[in-house]
């Protein structure tokens, strides 16, 4: 260890030896999604902004398949955010869900906006339409929004 620095003023600095160079790695190397230049020292075989980018990635399709597994039901006392997901997830909308079980126009959405917890009966419902949605294969998906055609265009019929 080697001390460097001015005794006059108080301050020294302390250079520390670390022994051995980091490993490197041969030149020549490319990313295998954006074709950009690894760094020498980069033991990967992406660059640090794929890399970043392949973990959100996967990060969001494990908690996708997490979620659509844990919230198959609305659970008793259930969190306003929680129920509008869950519903959502289901129907596509709290309205088409009003729709869909004969209730009024924005029932659903007083009790996510107000924090009210939803009756029993309500919740009972709601998890009896989610179970045959699924069973019959109708749950909202994402791909079914692309489909519909633009608005103030006529049907093609």
């Amino acid at each position: 260890m080697t001390v460097y620095g001015s005794t006059l003023l108080g301050r020294s600095v302390i250079q520390i030896d670390h022994g051995k160079p980091p490993r490197t790695y041969p030149g020549g190397r490319f990313c295998r999604f954006c074709s950009c230049r690894l760094s020498q020292y980069n033991p990967y075989t992406v660059c640090a902004p794929c890399a970043q980018q392949e973990q959100i990635e996967a990060e969001n399709a494990r908690d996708a398949t997490w979620l659509g597994n844990l919230y198959s039901e609305i659970p008793e006392n259930c969190e306003p955010e929680l129920l509008k997901l869950i519903v959502q997830r289901a129907f596509g909308s709290l309205r088409a869900a009003e729709r869909a079980m004969g209730w009024t126009h924005n029932l659903l959405a007083n009790y996510t906006a107000h924090f009210n917890r939803l009756p029993e009966w309500r919740r009972e419902a709601l998890n009896q339409a989610i179970a045959e949605r699924r069973s019959s294969g109708r749950l909202h998906t994402d791909e079914g929004r692309s489909a519909k055609r633009p608005p103030g265009k006529p049907s093609a019929t």
